[in-house]
């Protein structure tokens, strides 16, 4: 109480300005700033109100540090203290706009607030705040009387301090007003629909139902942050009988509804739906979400003038922010740019080509804004057409897609781009393409190729041709031996870019499209298999593989397996380019999950920072792959008349866990790859870096779950023994060796976390161009040379194999937590004599995976007596007739081979409990990402745990007193769940307490 009270006091003294004495100030500041971070809730609440008291009345009171630690209590670890910091900056930032709203701003005024909205804006990222919260204080930072333009200026001067995350938060936020406001339009839709056909009908509901209107209200109440509540209040409203309350939501959703207009008419709506009215909070913030206010056509007709004022300097250095803040603005709201033409056609005309760039993306995003008659319009589309040709490659690409975009509109724009696509096209065929305009050229074309297809396959034949027969077949200027890059090669990586977009225009459907598509590939494949040394050679192999990613997309049954080989080899030689493509191709643009494979090749070959981002990326996509699979799980569910078998095999190759036969499939393919002789010796040595790729694998797939996936994973991996390679049969056993180390690494977790390992009541197919079937499952060596089958004869490991885990020489040294425990009759089982391991005794470990890979009867001879192409995708199924009998043919006996009674001969009841003990203890003592061993003491953390230091013990006692920055964070700093972008860093540490 007593801290309390001084707060109250010290803000008190200090808005008085500490009679005239600077010490006595500094020194009441130093204490507002210690009572920031009290240990007390109530104080810091305190300290809050009192130093934002003082900048609303007394700003220069106030230094700017004592403001940024403030600002500092959005990540207090208390939502009281978060929310009110929230309020009063907010009102410490308007008292700032009402005092400098008809005069410039001072620089000392400015460097004091100005970075208090992107300190709002990181408000989106905290799971009690979110954009729900922010949005209300956003609207509310400007007074009535301040005009649309000091907004703007306001507006820019803050973004100049706007950091990433706060740029995040923008861009979600108007993402967020934009979709309300889409789902608004929608209800206002369905109830003019409903009146107007009530009305024609006599009284009848006109077709649109109850259930219509329910699913509005739900599509409405997901924007708010309790969607239960928020769709009752909806019905609510919807039972309003005045209709002027529902013409002026359809005005407020008008992209030229002024500020002060969007005022009046919240106010009136307000007004009328009533404050005793159960639905009145709701609505005002309703009202909030779906104006245009702030950032609406008024603000972006402001700041463009702005620009375009300015532009007419000779510098355009300070410009960069306002193009920034336009570009990210047409992103995100394109609507706002209603009626700009006059503005963008003077900056795509601007002499300074980074301005040209900037008004050439805000066109493309918002390409509406040059739709319509006018003069404006017609002297932009001109200039957009010699930028096509002329500009930069960026430029070209934005002008094209904006020439697409109007084309797509028809009118008189409609000719626009075809006008300048066939003169490209004709220059090129006439071989009169200037090698200066070649990057421009091709970035047109490209776009064609996305936006226009069927102009784009009108000149198909040219197209190709250049490409292939002219640009690609040019000398590389750089020889093997240079490092840089030469233009050429830039230039060719361009024109496979060119074929890899226009692939994904059509549907693999269209016979000329396929066609196309197997041209393309065939040279992706040439150009990705060329192994020649040089940068340029090496630019090449990336821009082919990337490109391929691009094809593979929508055709991805198309794609041979050497390609996909090579593809992935790739992406071990140049992991920095390829590892961020893949990953966004699987999680963003649907790319197979096939790819996932590369990515733990690259997870357990690579060192350093790239294992790491690989280990990174292969845990975003197993979850999104994993979540796709539900999806079309419960989207087969709602068919009807389904083939269960045929279901059961086509839901399993959506399971992340599919993408270990790829992944199989390419080691065996590795040039790394030991040969079976090689492989065998010195206990699989050889194999060790295949089972770094295996384990990585097998990490990403069981992190985060409880084990309900590994009898599928299983199921898979025992199958694999049932097929052949259909592109090298020699590659056969490398394919088995695999499968057998991914099931002993499975084998391991599991029994090391107590999960279920018992039989998957599902199907398996397998690709028909990767894997051919066989009658029976593959056998090692001693049935080959006609041995009777013995336990083991099923694995193909070598003697003496077993998982091993290690650390990278990059990795983090493992904290000794505890001492060492003693190993119970460690001397006895030293002292006791074993015999080297062999096929008719091999060791416990190679035992042990022996009757992991011959359990379930997973192995007994099966007909094949099916096969199946599954989405256009061939496969081939093991012969599996019934799901209750898992495929197992009943007329032939299980093989149960229990082990030779003399394997522990010799050994005590307590010996064999104590071996038994010490093999589960050397279980446990597993790494994150089951890697090879190097010998230690120290005790292993389990799967999924990181390395980190041991938290250090709380401070106690008293803290000094004195003006110190305090760096306190809040735990609370999760993610928001409704922010795709993921707005927030990692928490910071908590306040002190």
């Amino acid at each position: 109480e007593i801290r309390i009270e001084m707060c109250k006091w010290g803000a008190q003294f200090l808005a008085a300005g500490a009679a005239g004495d600077a010490t006595v100030a500094a020194e009441i500041a130093g204490y507002l700033e210690d009572r920031l971070i009290d240990f007390e809730e109530k104080v810091r609440i305190a300290a809050v109100t009192a130093v934002c008291d003082v900048a609303e009345s007394t700003p220069r009171a106030v230094d700017p540090e004592l403001l940024m630690a403030v600002g500092e209590r959005m990540l207090d670890k208390k939502a009281n203290v978060r929310q009110l910091t929230l309020k009063r900056l907010g009102s410490a930032y308007r008292a700032y706009v009402s005092r400098f709203a008809d005069v410039e701003t001072p620089t000392e005024e400015s460097q004091r607030f100005d970075w208090l909205p992107s300190a709002l804006l990181r408000g989106c990222a905290h799971p009690d705040i979110r954009h729900h919260a922010v949005e209300p204080i956003l609207a509310d930072l400007f007074p009535a009387r301040v005009s649309a333009e000091r907004r703007s200026l306001f507006w820019l001067q803050a973004l100049c301090k706007m950091d990433e995350r706060a740029s995040k938060a923008f861009t979600f936020m108007l993402r967020a007003k934009q979709a309300v406001q889409q789902d608004m339009r929608r209800y206002l839709e369905l109830r003019q629909a409903h009146r107007a056909a009530t009305q024609n009908a006599a009284g009848g509901d006109g077709g649109v139902s109850d259930e219509d209107f329910a699913r509005s209200f739900a599509a409405l109440a997901r924007h708010f942050p309790e969607p239960a509540k928020a769709a009752g209040f909806a019905e609510k409203l919807h039972e309003v009988k005045d209709g002027n309350v529902f013409r002026g939501i359809a005005t407020l959703l008008k992209p030229e509804t002024s500020a002060a207009e969007t005022s009046s008419v919240s106010q009136d709506i307000l007004k009328r739906v009533g404050g005793k009215h159960a639905a009145h909070d709701w609505t005002r913030l309703l009202l909030v979400k779906i104006s245009q206010q702030p950032f609406g056509n008024e603000h972006a007709r402001k700041v463009l003038e702005v620009v375009v004022g300015a532009s007419k300097e000779k510098s355009v250095g300070s410009l960069t922010s306002a193009l920034e803040h336009l570009v990210q603005l047409a992103h995100s709201a394109p609507q706002a740019f209603v009626g700009t033409a006059k503005e963008l056609a003077v900056l795509v005309a601007h002499r300074d080509a980074a301005v040209v760039t900037a008004a050439c993306r805000i066109a493309a995003s918002a390409a509406t804004c040059l739709d319509g008659p006018g003069a404006h319009k017609a002297k932009a589309c001109e200039r957009l057409k010699v930028l096509c040709v002329e500009g930069t490659a960026a430029q070209a690409k934005h002008a094209a897609r904006t020439l697409a975009k109007l084309a797509a509109t028809g009118g008189t724009a409609k000719d626009h781009l075809a006008d300048v696509f066939e003169r490209i096209v004709e220059d090129a065929s006439r071989d009169d393409l200037l090698d200066s305009n070649l990057p421009a050229a091709l970035a047109t074309i490209q776009v064609v190729g996305q936006e226009a297809a069927e102009l784009y396959f009108e000149r198909l034949r040219d197209i190709e041709s250049y490409i292939v027969d002219d640009l690609l077949t040019r000398p590389l200027t750089n020889g093997s031996r240079a490092s840089s890059v030469s233009a050429t090669a830039q230039m060719q990586a361009r024109g496979l870019k060119v074929l890899a977009k226009a692939c994904c225009a059509r549907s693999a459907g269209d016979a000329e499209a396929a066609a196309y598509v197997r041209r393309a590939l065939d040279v992706m494949s040439r150009v990705v298999g060329d192994s020649g040394a040089g940068a340029d050679r090496a630019h090449l192999r990336v821009a082919a593989a990337k490109a391929t990613l691009v094809i593979a997309r929508t055709h991805h049954p198309l794609v041979s397996p050497q390609l996909f080989v090579d593809v992935s080899l790739v992406a071990e030689e140049a992991p920095e380019e390829m590892i961020g493509k893949l990953q966004r191709g699987v999680v963003a643009h649907g790319l197979h999950h096939a790819y996932a494979a590369p990515v733990a090749l690259v997870a357990g070959r690579a060192k350093g920072e790239v294992r790491h981002a690989a280990k990174e990326a292969l845990a975003a996509i197993v979850p999104c792959v994993r979540r796709r699979a539900a999806a079309v799980k419960v989207a087969a569910s709602k068919r009807a008349n389904q083939d269960a078998a045929a279901l059961s095999r086509t839901l399993l190759t959506h399971s992340p866990e599919y993408f270990l036969t790829y992944l199989a499939f390419l080691v065996s393919h590795h040039p790394d790859l030991p040969d079976r002789a090689t492989g065998d010796e010195n206990q699989g040595t050889a194999y060790r870096w295949c089972q770094q790729v295996m384990s990585a694998a097998v990490t990403a797939l069981v992190t985060g779950t409880s084990g309900e996936s590994v009898p599928a994973a299983f199921k898979i991996l025992r199958k694999l023994k049932f097929v052949v390679d259909a592109t090298d049969e020699t590659a056969r056993h490398g394919l088995y060796v695999l499968s057998d180390i991914a099931l002993l690494a499975f084998h391991k977790e599991a029994t090391k976390r107590g999960w279920d390992t018992g039989p998957f009541p599902g199907q398996v197919a397998f690709p028909r161009a990767f894997f051919t079937l066989q009658q029976k499952a593959a056998t090692n060596n001693a049935t080959e040379e006609g041995g009777n089958v013995r336990v083991g004869d099923y694995s193909h490991l070598p003697v003496g194999f077993e998982i091993k885990a290690a650390r990278h020489a990059s990795d983090q040294p493992r904290a000794k937590t505890w001492a060492a425990k003693p190993k119970k009759h460690a001397a006895a089982r030293d002292a006791k004599p074993v015999a080297e391991p062999s096929r008719t005794m091999p060791s416990r470990a190679a035992r042990k995976a022996a009757i992991v890979d011959g359990e379930d009867g997973d192995y007994e001879e099966e007909e094949e007596e099916e096969e199946l192409a599954i989405a256009g995708n061939e496969m081939v199924t093991p012969g599996v007739a019934k799901l209750v009998s898992y495929g197992i043919r009943t007329e032939v006996p299980m093989l149960e081979l229990p082990a030779p009674p003399d394997w522990d001969a010799g050994a005590s009841d307590d010996e064999a409990a104590a071996k038994d003990g010490a093999e589960a203890e050397e279980d446990d003592e597993s790494d994150s990402d089951l890697e090879i061993a190097v010998t230690t003491t120290k005790k292993k953390k389990p799967l999924g745990a990181r390395n980190t230091a041991p938290a250090p013990a709380s401070p106690g006692g008293k803290h000094s007193a004195g003006k110190r920055r305090k760096e306190a964070r809040t735990k609370e700093n999760a993610s928001d769940p409704y922010d795709d972008a993921v707005l927030d860093e990692p928490a910071a540490k908590a306040a002190r307490t």
